[in-house]
């Protein structure tokens, strides 16, 4: 009965309803998604590659896309959906998003989605799959045998299951200050506003935080990175691998080389060694933004990282053409331009404006 009603599809596509229906649970959901559907690339991120089309990522890029990012994900989750892909299927491209998080954090579970929720889905066995529907949620669905989004998810398409974008909750963000202004009751706009002004305080009081133990840190990140990214790498050197560091805003940026100096480091250190790995596998590119001044302009910026859709196909473009492709001789003065621009920025001229607003 369960194997038959099957609402995440994790044992077959839908018997119930003829069109696509796919929960959000992107973690869960993904098993399915590999099990059942023809596509060979994917684009696995986070929220930063949510708005990505996996439609023009096909007509752009080449292949055949689906977009299966996971909200919030570090590399150590990712690294279960895409093992388990590559195993599947003969995957022609992963577009796959740096996000700081994991390599300066090196997150492992997201605590809104328990590893054990999930990992079960990525293993070659196929009865404990079952566990996924083993909850009060589904068996309120059994019961009922219910078509509800809750139960079978929501009507969608492959293109971007997750997308973002569209919310008008975040869109209404987009184009400047006065927008996050209007927006000042939202979770991100709060921990903005708070970021960047106590950030500004500490810099005019002369703080910043210490470069103590920076390099057993930076040597973590790379541990984390062999681990969790560069192993599946090495061992499908078919796949092209397309690795993009988010542009986020330069208000970040700026935050952590003028004050928080241990992210901004290894935040560096972590682009240098991509690109040398790069040259080993010459199935992987690294691609960075943080050399152009659309970061400058918040109006670009929902907050002080997520980043309006144009860029999202700005991104694919530049796949296609290698325009902000990073290489082993073009790196270092790729950092230096990134580096001033964070150095230089004027951090207190958007603080004030908020300060004066919070009043």
């Amino acid at each position: 009965y369960i194997w038959f009603y099957d609402p995440i599809q994790i044992f077959h596509k839908s018997f119930i309803k003829s069109d696509l229906h796919l929960h959000g649970n992107m973690r869960q959901q993904a098993a399915g998604i590999t099990n059942n559907y023809e596509f060979d690339s994917i684009i696995l991120g986070t929220s930063m590659l949510e708005n990505t089309s996996a439609f023009e990522a096909t007509k752009i890029v080449g292949g055949n896309f689906v977009n299966i990012s996971l909200s919030g994900s570090s590399f150590f989750e990712r690294e279960l959906v895409l093992s388990y892909a590559l195993k599947k299927k003969n995957l022609k491209n992963v577009i796959y998003s740096l996000d700081s998080s994991s390599y300066i954090d090196l997150n492992k579970s997201h605590k809104s989605y328990p590893i054990n929720t999930y990992n079960f889905l990525y293993d070659e066995n196929y009865f404990n799959d079952f566990k996924a529907y083993w909850n009060k949620k589904f068996f309120k669905c059994f019961l009922t045998f219910s078509t509800k989004p809750n139960c079978i998810g929501n009507k969608k398409t492959l293109e971007y299951p997750n997308v973002w974008f569209t919310n008008k909750t975040h869109s209404d963000r987009f184009g400047g200050l006065d927008n996050w202004f209007k927006a000042n009751n939202d979770g991100q706009i709060k921990g903005a506003f708070s970021s960047i002004v106590s950030t500004s305080e500490k810099i005019k009081k002369g703080e910043k935080i210490s470069l103590d133990g920076i390099e057993e840190k930076i040597t973590k990140s790379k541990q984390y990175i062999d681990e969790y990214l560069l192993d599946n790498v090495k061992k499908y050197s078919n796949t092209k691998f397309i690795f993009v560091f988010p542009p986020y805003s330069r208000m970040l940026y700026a935050q952590w080389k003028q004050y928080n100096q241990p992210n901004y480091e290894i935040h560096k250190a972590i682009i240098k060694y991509l690109v040398q790995q790069s040259v080993l596998y010459k199935n992987l590119e690294i691609y960075g933004y943080e050399d152009k001044e659309f970061l400058d302009d918040i109006a670009n910026y929902k907050d002080l990282s997520h980043y309006h859709q144009w860029v999202n196909s700005m991104m694919l473009q530049s796949f296609k053409n290698k325009s902000e492709f990073l290489t082993i001789e073009n790196v270092d003065n790729y950092i230096k331009v990134a580096e001033d621009k964070a150095q230089n920025y004027n951090i207190f001229e958007i603080s004030d404006k908020i300060e004066e607003y919070l009043k």
